[in-house]
């Protein structure tokens, strides 16, 4: 008799896809860091950085090169607060929990002017504890030298209700800040690192700074982002902004309802305040959909609408779409060697992909300005942007329409929901309308298909398209198809043989372009060995059969990768029955369930994805096995399970499939959510038992000798 098997766990993920993360608008080109009033809400570490600043009283009108002893000739301490600054009055406050740092104060003032905005930032925190100490005793505060420069106003101690200044005694230095280092993108931003000595728990450290300075590529509208929350709680927190009155400033808070005070101030400027006193503090649950965060935060904007941004945008990519020398040499032979106008397409995403280097070197202006695409060709590198031209100048040379797409990897689907400005996007992609379809490509991913049909785009949700006339922004509908299919095979020979097990996996759309970059310049040996680790968790003996091995066919945008494996202890025997277990393991990286149940926002459960994984099983010789009972259905509305199974001749197959339909799960729904995968968890397990042959032929014989042995005797007696 075979039976599902109820015992089930979560084991290691082989194929679990990771997302194509290339954001190259520079974070630079936004100032999203909290030494600004432009620091995005997409990165924020909301622990205990909260006021990881920086801070020594002086002016840096610093070069981008790198620190030495010659770096404190530039800096003038104790600079006079600016006189538009309000002195907020602050007052320590009974901590409600326990954390190593008190933050008493944090003090946010912007003044937007014609020439360039000044951003204040003046905190107040004292240390707690020794992780305390450590915290409060170092200040980072990033700027970029390019276009910005650093003023600090104040650096003080206090100790048993003594004020000291810190501003000489302070160890300045500038360093690199290369964050996106590691994803070739250079913007160019410094840090600087402030040391101070003698700092002991219960000290009060008060200190403030200034930065004058935009991005000019960014326009000459003022928009920016606050933290209304963090990990910690403020004591008090005062956001303030201050616009020429013929400047109006529109706003909007998120996940906390807070209005700002508005005045009319004599010198012309009006004045919008926010004050946020005991800030929440905030659980971080992770797994949340892409976009939501649980922190709580204020954007500011000048840009009345997306059309406003769009304009913004059109005067940074106008005249970009036209080339040299180098550039008509690659549209005269992609024409001669490609007829169609989607055989041209394709040739020139894949030129774009796989011949222009990502690299990208955003210092300044060039965060957000495209290069030409002569200069991109000649260079042979560039990022999202240079990509985007190039491959909307090549198909435009073609007569094919096309427009570059402004995106948010970090926002994915929540862009409409804040208001327009240019820091709503990190990416850039293209749009291409050919023959009546629309094709969302994108010049920074490699390893693709070759059919633009079959290719697969990230679920950005919203586009801004750089054409004129766009008012509004544009659903991303992505036309690829990301399933995942196995085909395991067992062959059970005879019973005393170690059993075979073959994995056939084909993957399509996202699922084989990740598999594909994965192998590009993978060792197969090692892989296989990773492999063999996964399954070892399944059979503890197992072995490697074969080298794992793959095929991949571009044109269907499909990578199908086979296993082999040697079972020698596949059975358990007890009291004659012969026992086994099976696993759907295709399923294993996308069945999970959230780590918190308690949310304070939605679980993620992954993209949309098809999920098949069919097990047959070849035994010897017929067995009779009981069918009922095998088929299971599961269903939510986040996901779709089914099982079923047959057997014929010697064969049994379990046929699986999972369906992810790619929608968060609201907090309150993530219980039930669990449970409904628990079961899923659950029937992803089977087991199958039956009477050991083996040990019935030895019977068979036993008996068959027991009873020659009986009729021998009885012959000798009667002879006797």
């Amino acid at each position: 008799m075979l039976k599902k098997d109820l015992a089930s766990g979560i084991l290691p993920d082989r194929h679990k896809a990771k997302p194509h993360n290339k954001d190259c608008l520079s974070k630079e080109g936004f100032m999203r860091y909290q030494t600004d009033d432009i620091s995005s809400r997409r990165n924020r570490p909301a622990l205990s950085q909260l006021i990881q600043l920086f801070f020594t009283g002086v002016l840096l009108t610093i070069s981008a090169q790198a620190s030495t002893e010659s770096d404190q000739d530039q800096i003038i301490r104790n600079q006079p607060v600016p006189g538009w600054v309000v002195d907020t009055p602050w007052q320590q406050q009974p901590l409600r929990r326990k954390q190593p740092v008190q933050f008493i104060l944090s003090d946010s003032q912007t003044r937007v002017t014609d020439a360039a905005p000044v951003y204040f930032y003046r905190a107040i925190e004292k240390a707690l504890s020794a992780d305390g100490v450590d915290q409060v005793s170092k200040i980072e505060i990033g700027f970029n030298p390019v276009y910005q420069q650093l003023a600090i106003h104040k650096l003080s101690v206090i100790r048993n209700g003594q004020s000291s200044d810190r501003a000489e005694s302070a160890l300045i230095r500038i360093i690199e800040q290369e964050d996106d280092a590691d994803r070739n993108i250079y913007d160019g931003r410094k840090t600087a690192l402030i040391l101070l000595n003698d700092i002991r728990k219960n000290d009060i450290l008060e200190f403030s700074y200034s930065i004058t300075g935009f991005n000019p590529v960014l326009g000459k509208r003022f928009f920016g982002y606050r933290d209304l929350g963090w990990s910690v709680t403020v004591d008090q927190q005062q956001i303030r902004y201050l616009m020429p009155k013929q400047r109006p400033l529109q706003y909007q808070s998120h996940k906390l309802s807070t209005e700002p005070k508005i005045s009319q101030l004599a010198d012309g400027y009006t004045e919008y305040l926010w004050t946020n006193d005991k800030t929440p503090i905030i659980r971080h649950d992770d797994q949340y959909p892409p976009g939501e965060t649980p922190y709580p935060w204020l954007s500011v904007s000048e840009y009345d609408s997306w059309k406003e941004v769009n304009q913004w945008a059109l005067d940074l990519y106008q005249d970009k779409y036209t080339g040299g020398q180098r550039f008509q040499q690659l549209v005269k032979q992609l024409n001669k060697d490609f007829s169609t106008p989607k055989a041209y397409t394709e040739a020139a995403l894949a030129s774009v992909q796989e011949d222009i280097r990502y690299l990208g070197l955003e210092f300044g202006e060039s965060s957000h300005r495209p290069n030409m695409p002569e200069q991109i060709l000649q260079n042979r590198y560039g990022d999202c942007k240079d990509k985007a031209v190039l491959l909307t100048a090549l198909l435009r040379a073609r007569g094919i329409d096309a427009w570059p797409a402004l995106v948010s990897f970090a926002n994915r689907g929540t862009i409409d929901s804040d208001l327009p400005s240019p820091g709503a996007f990190d990416h850039v992609i293209t749009l291409v309308e050919l023959e009546g379809e629309q094709y969302w490509l994108d010049g920074t991913r490699i390893n693709q298909g070759t059919d633009i049909n079959r290719l697969a785009t990230s679920r950005f949700g919203k586009a801004l398209v750089l054409r004129p006339g766009t008012k509004a922004l544009s659903d991303v509908e992505p036309r690829n198809r990301n399933k995942i299919t196995v085909s395991e095979h067992v062959v059970i020979s005879d019973y005393q043989q170690p059993v075979a097990m073959t994995l056939t996996t084909v993957f399509e759309g996202s699922e084989a372009e990740w598999q594909r970059n994965r192998l590009a310049n993978a060792d197969l040996e090692q892989v296989s060995e990773n492999y063999l680790d996964y399954f070892s968790d399944f059979y503890p003996m197992i072995e490697l059969a074969d080298t794992v091995s793959y095929t991949d066919n571009r044109l269907l945008n499909r990578l199908t990768i086979t296993e082999k494996y040697r079972i020698p202890e596949y059975w358990l025997i007890e009291d004659k029955v012969r026992s086994a277990s099976f696993y759907t393991t295709g399923f294993y990286s996308h069945a999970v369930k959230p780590d918190r149940l308690r949310r304070n926002g939605s679980y993620w459960p992954g993209s949309k994805a098809e999920l098949q994984h069919n097990v047959s099983i070849h035994f010897p010789e017929p067995l009779k096995i009981n069918m009922e009972g095998w088929h299971s259905k599961i269903s939510s509305p986040y996901f779709a399970y089914e099982t079923d199974a047959e057997y014929q001749g010697k064969t049994l197959t379990v046929f699986s499939t999972l369906n992810m339909h790619g929608k968060p799960v609201p907090a309150k729904e993530a219980p039930k959510y669990a449970r409904d995968m628990a079961k899923v968890q659950d029937a992803m397990s089977y087991s199958f038992q039956f009477e050991d042959p083996l040990q019935s032929t030895r019977k068979q014989r036993e008996d068959l000798l027991s009873r020659l042995e009986m009729k021998l005797e009885e012959a000798l007696k009667g002879s006797n």
